[in-house]
C-alpha cells in the first residue's frame, strides 16, 4: 500500500479489537507481529501510518509500519486536524485573588465535541487552579486564574490535535477596601483641623504587615461625616467638603470644626466600592476647653439648718467661653472672712470645700477666685452666701423682771413685765411670730404681740387682787400645732423686798460684753432702792466666760499630713488610713484650746498648704480647718521635706509670743521632693524654736523610722509610732 499524503488517525472500536489488541505487547518500535491468533480467518493489513500510542480506543502511531492480523476491522477512520476555542468568564478583574473560570472548548472537523483529551494551561501573570485538564463529553475543559499582581495576562491552552489557542485578561487595582484616615487627637473646642484619608484596594489586608505591599487608589470619592459630643446642646460640629475624590496618590482631605461643646467628635468616611460593600473608617478628636473666662461658686444647699449638723458644699466651677470646665488646671482659692482654702480643680473643673456646721444663725459669705495652674491668682472671682436659719418654734420661754409685785394699790413695784422668747429646737430666736398671752389672775397690758429681732414679745401684768397670777404664752409651730410656756407672778398687799434684775444687751450677741444689773427695792413700808451688783463678762461663741484669759501660752501648731498613694491601702482593717488619718487630726485640733492656731499642710510628689494658720475661738473657724483636712486625697509619692518646708514657712510668720509646733504624719519612705533627707527643714526649724513631733504609720519596714527619729530629735519633739490607723488617735492624744 502506498504511503498516505496525510497524517491518518486509525479509529477502531475498542470492543471489537479488545480481542485483537490486549495480548499485543506496548508499541515502543516498528514491529511487524505476524500470526497473530484471532478467532476468525486471518487477514493481513499493511498501512504506512502517523502514529503508535493507543489511547482510549485509538490507535495513533507514529510514522513506521504495522501489521495488524486480525479477523475483522470494525472501523478505521482517517480524521483531520480538530478545532480549540479558548474564552475567560470576564476580560477584566481586581487583583484581589478573585477567581475567573477559562474555558478551553475542543472540536473535532465536523464541529462534533472530542471527549477525554488532555488540554495544557499556561499563563504569564497570576495563578492557575491547575496546569491542565480534560475535555468532557462536551469536549470542555477548565480552570479559574486569579492573581494579587495588576497587568495584562496571557492564558494559552495546548491539545495534540489542534493548534494552540490565546485568550488575554487584565487584572486591574482594586476594589476599595479600606481607609486610613489621619488628624490630631485632641484640640480646643470651635477650631478648625485639617483630616486626611488615603484609601487602598484589598492588599492592605492580605499583606497588613508590610505596608509597601499596600496598592492606593486614584480617584475614589468619600464621605465625611461628624457627630458632635454626647449631650451638645450647640451641635456646631461640621466638616469641609462633606464628599472629596482621591489624587492619584489615593489621598483626599477635609476640614473638621471642632463642637463648641468639650467632648468626643466623631469622625467617619465612608465609600461603597465596586462590590457594593460598604468601607467605612472612624476617627475620634477630643475637644477640650478653651482658655478660663468664668468662674462661678455656687452652694449646695444654699439655706442650712443652724442645728450644728447640718453643713453646706461650696463649689467653684471654672469654665472657658462655652461653658466646658476647665479640667485639673488650677486652684481656686476660698476665702471665709479671712480663713482661706485652696483646692486644686479636679477631673470634672470643680473645687470643693465644706461649710457648716453652725448652731449660729448667720449669713456666710464666701469668695474664690481662679488660680493658675502656676498658682498665680487672675481676675476670675465671685462668691456665694450661705444661710443658717432657724427651724419651726419649739418651745416658748417666758420671763419676768419681777415674779412678785404688789397690788394697784401699794406704791412700789406693781407691775411686771413679761416676756415670752420663741425659739427653735436648736435655741434659736424666731422673729415675726404672733404670740397670745394669757393670766388666771390680774390684767394684762395686751394679749396678743409680734416677736421682735430678737425672738421677744412683751406683756405687762398688774392686779387689784392677791394670790398666784399664771401668765401663759402661745405660738404655732409650722404644723399648727400650739406651743406655749408658762410663769408663776406673786401679787402681794404686804411688805417685802423685791429683786430685779437687767440684761443688756439681751438677747446677747457671741463675743459681745453685756451688763447685768441687779436692783433690790423695798416695798410697802420699806422704803429705799439701791444698786446692789453690777457685773461685767465678755463671752465667746460657746457662752464661756473670757476663755483666751485662762488659755495659757498660745500655740501656732501645723499639720503636716502624707496623701501619697499608699495613704489608700496600707492592711486590711480598715484598707483606707486616709481616712482615720484626717480623723484623728481633726479630734487633736478639737483638743486644743481657743487660743491655738492650727493650720494644715498636705504632701504627696509635692506639698501644698490646705488651710493657713486659723484661730481656734470660733465654731466657724475650727469648721474651716475640718474641711482643709476632709478635702484631702491620697495620690502620688511622698515628699516630707516638701511638707516641713511649706509647715516652717507658715510657722515663720505666725504669732511671735506663740509656741510654734509640727506634727508630722507619714507611712512611708521619702522619695521625692528637693529635701530627701530632711536637714533644711531640720534647719531652718532649729533657726526659729520650732519643734517637730513626728508620727510613723505602719509597720518599721516600710517607713523610714530613723529619718523620722532625726527630725523629731533633732527639733526637740518626739518620735511616735502607730502600728495600724486605727490606733492614729491615741497617739495624736
Amino acid at each position: 500500500m502506498p504511503p498516505l499524503a496525510i497524517m491518518p488517525v486509525l479509529r477502531f472500536d475498542p470492543a471489537a479489537v479488545a480481542e485483537c489488541i490486549s495480548p499485543l505487547p506496548p508499541l515502543e518500535h516498528t514491529t511487524l507481529y505476524e500470526n497473530h491468533n484471532c478467532s476468525t480467518s486471518s487477514t493481513k493489513v499493511l498501512y504506512q501510518i502517523a502514529t503508535h500510542h493507543y489511547d482510549n480506543g485509538v490507535f495513533e502511531m507514529k510514522w513506521g509500519r504495522v501489521i495488524i492480523i486480525c479477523a475483522i476491522v470494525l472501523s478505521i477512520q482517517i480524521a483531520s486536524a480538530d478545532t480549540l476555542n479558548l474564552t475567560a468568564g470576564t476580560y477584566e478583574t481586581f487583583a484581589d485573588n478573585r477567581t475567573v473560570q477559562i474555558t478551553a472548548n475542543l472540536t473535532d472537523s465536523t464541529g462534533y465535541p472530542v471527549n477525554g483529551t488532555r488540554v495544557n494551561f499556561t499563563t504569564d501573570l497570576g495563578n492557575l487552579s491547575a496546569s491542565y485538564n480534560y475535555t468532557n463529553a462536551s469536549g470542555i475543559a477548565t480552570v479559574n486564574i486569579s492573581s494579587w499582581d495588576i497587568g495584562n495576562a496571557t492564558i494559552t491552552a495546548e491539545a495534540p490535535t489542534a493548534t494552540n489557542a490565546t485568550v488575554n485578561m487584565t487584572f486591574v487595582v482594586g476594589p476599595v477596601s479600606k481607609i486610613v484616615l489621619t488628624s490630631i487627637l485632641e484640640g480646643t473646642v470651635n477650631t478648625t483641623h485639617l483630616i486626611t484619608a488615603t484609601v487602598y484596594d484589598k492588599t492592605a489586608w492580605e499583606f497588613a504587615n508590610d505596608e509597601n505591599k499596600w496598592r492606593i487608589m486614584p480617584d475614589v470619592k468619600l464621605n465625611f461625616t461628624i457627630t458632635p459630643p454626647p449631650g451638645s446642646t450647640y451641635n456646631s460640629a461640621n466638616i469641609t467638603p462633606p464628599s472629596n475624590t482621591t489624587n492619584k496618590s489615593g489621598i483626599t482631605t477635609a476640614i473638621v470644626r471642632l463642637d463648641k461643646c468639650a467632648g468626643t467628635n466623631g469622625i467617619n468616611v465612608n465609600v461603597t466600592n465596586e462590590d457594593g460593600v460598604d468601607v467605612h473608617e472612624s476617627k475620634t478628636i477630643i475637644g477640650v476647653a478653651g482658655a478660663p473666662v468664668n468662674l462661678s461658686i455656687t452652694a449646695n444647699p444654699y439655706n442650712v439648718s443652724a442645728n450644728g449638723i447640718d453643713t453646706s458644699q461650696i463649689t467653684g466651677k471654672v469654665t472657658d467661653v462655652f461653658l466646658n470646665p476647665i479640667i485639673s488646671t488650677g486652684s481656686v482659692r476660698f476665702n471665709t472672712s479671712g480663713n482661706i482654702i485652696t483646692k486644686p480643680l479636679d477631673g470634672t473643673g470643680e473645687a470643693a470645700i465644706s461649710i457648716g456646721p453652725s448652731i449660729f444663725t448667720v449669713n456666710v459669705t464666701v469668695n474664690g477666685t481662679y488660680l493658675d495652674e502656676v498658682g498665680n491668682s487672675t481676675n476670675l472671682t465671685n462668691e456665694t452666701v450661705v444661710v443658717f436659719y432657724t427651724e419651726e418654734p419649739a418651745r416658748i420661754v417666758v420671763t419676768a423682771d419681777a415674779t412678785r409685785i404688789s397690788t394697784t394699790d401699794i406704791p412700789g413695784v406693781n407691775e411686771s413685765a413679761i416676756t415670752a422668747a420663741v425659739i427653735d429646737r436648736w435655741g434659736h430666736v424666731l422673729s415675726n411670730r404672733s404670740v397670745n398671752f394669757s393670766t388666771t389672775l390680774g390684767d394684762l397690758s395686751s394679749t396678743t404681740a409680734i416677736t421682735d429681732a430678737n425672738g421677744q414679745a412683751t406683756t405687762t401684768l398688774h392686779s387689784d387682787i392677791t394670790g398666784d397670777a399664771t401668765v401663759t404664752a402661745s405660738t404655732l409651730n409650722d404644723s399648727g400645732y400650739e406651743i406655749n410656756g408658762t410663769i408663776v407672778i406673786r401679787i402681794m398687799n404686804e411688805s417685802f423686798v423685791s429683786v430685779i434684775t437687767n440684761i443688756e444687751p439681751d438677747p446677747v450677741e457671741p463675743g459681745g460684753i453685756i451688763n447685768v444689773t441687779t436692783v433690790i427695792s423695798g416695798q410697802g413700808n420699806i422704803t429705799g432702792t439701791r444698786l446692789a451688783a453690777h457685773a461685767m463678762l465678755a463671752l465667746d461663741r460657746s457662752g464661756s466666760m473670757d476663755p483666751d484669759y485662762y488659755a495659757g501660752t498660745p500655740l501656732d501648731v501645723v499639720l503636716v499630713l502624707d496623701r501619697s498613694g499608699s495613704m489608700k491601702f496600707l492592711g486590711s482593717g480598715p484598707e483606707q488610713p486616709m481616712t482615720d488619718a484626717k480623723t484623728a487630726a481633726k479630734v487633736f485640733m478639737d483638743n486644743l484650746v481657743s487660743n491655738a492656731q492650727v493650720g494644715v499642710v498636705s504632701f504627696s510628689s509635692s506639698s501644698r498648704i490646705d488651710t493657713g494658720l486659723t484661730l481656734l475661738h470660733s465654731s466657724d473657724n475650727k469648721t474651716l480647718v475640718r474641711g482643709a483636712i476632709d478635702g484631702i486625697y491620697a495620690s502620688g509619692s511622698t515628699a516630707i521635706g516638701d511638707g516641713l518646708a511649706d509647715a516652717n514657712s507658715m510657722l515663720v510668720n505666725g504669732r511671735g509670743d506663740a509656741r510654734k509646733i509640727t506634727v508630722l504624719l507619714t507611712d512611708g519612705v521619702c522619695n521625692a521632693g528637693s529635701d530627701r533627707d530632711c536637714s533644711n527643714a531640720i534647719a531652718i526649724a532649729n533657726a526659729n524654736h520650732i519643734t517637730i513631733y513626728t508620727i510613723g504609720l505602719g509597720s518599721a519596714e516600710y517607713i523610714d523610722e530613723p529619718l523620722l527619729q532625726r527630725i523629731a530629735s533633732e527639733t526637740g519633739g518626739t518620735y511616735y509610732n502607730a502600728p495600724s490607723s486605727s490606733e492614729l488617735r491615741a497617739v495624736y492624744n
